[in-house]
């Protein structure tokens, strides 16, 4: 069961699942440490050093000694991490289970925000946005931080045109269009303003969609519960490819 999946800085494909942490050598892969919890993310911080989230024991970073412990003179090492990503000023940001967003740099905590419109959901993802704003998927809906003027947030859910409240997942494409996989209303392209559902009735494989991805064709793909669906560039026709679909399937 692969649980996060992530590159460093030489290419190399980091695994994380329940048993731990492994990583790419030549064709195969080396078994690197084992982790208390599952690894929710895994990104790149420096050269040769990798985060990693988990669900149980806090923030890790990966080194030539092995895997250590961040954050742990803020008290945060049994802290469960679920979502993190690297803004434009290279800071870390981290989602927890509580609605809690934490903003690193280095190995200090430079900000916490507590959006009131999240409070108590688990931050699933973020999406940093090319003017520094930051989406943030919930499973209470779609955040959207406008934190290069303070804190000012504005929440989309099944009120406003979202077709579920639980957000699993988002890409944004080389259009501008930022692309919201949902726990069981399938997959949202959202443009300014307007949603775009599509479910299996237009040919996904499965509504309860855990990941979305862009190929360099410009095509997407949508990994669900029941499969992967291709969804071609021309963004226009929203059905599958069904022999792309079939093909994967197999």
């Amino acid at each position: 069961s692969i649980r996060a999946l992530g590159f460093d800085n030489a290419g190399r494909l980091w695994v994380g699942t329940p048993a731990g942490l492994s990583v790419q050598e030549g064709e195969g892969f080396r078994f690197f440490s084992a982790l208390d919890g599952i690894a929710c993310f895994i990104l790149p911080v420096s050269v040769g050093s990798m985060a990693v989230g988990s669900s149980k024991a806090g923030l890790w970073k990966t080194g030539t000694r092995g895997i250590e412990p961040m954050l742990v003179e803020q008290n945060m090492d049994k802290t469960a991490f679920f979502a993190g990503t690297i803004d434009q000023r290279n800071q870390l940001w981290l989602g927890t289970g509580d609605g809690t967003i934490l903003v690193v740099q280095g190995n200090e905590v430079v900000r916490r925000i507590q959006p009131p419109e999240i409070k108590g959901a688990t931050i699933k993802r973020f999406q940093p946005d090319s003017d520094g704003t930051m989406w943030v998927a919930s499973d209470k809906g779609l955040l959207f931080g406008q934190s290069a003027q303070g804190d000012i947030f504005r929440l989309h859910n099944e009120e406003n045109g979202l077709p579920n409240n639980s957000v699993t997942s988002l890409w944004k494409d080389w259009e501008g269009s930022l692309w919201v996989g949902t726990e069981r209303g399938g997959v949202v392209k959202f443009s300014p303003g307007k949603f775009f559902n599509i479910t299996q009735r237009e040919g996904l494989v499965g509504n309860a969609v855990n990941a979305v991805a862009e190929d360099g064709q410009g095509s997407l793909w949508v990994g669900s519960d029941q499969g992967l669906a291709f969804l071609p560039s021309a963004r226009d026709n929203y059905a599958t490819d069904p022999a792309r679909r079939k093909a994967v399937d197999r």
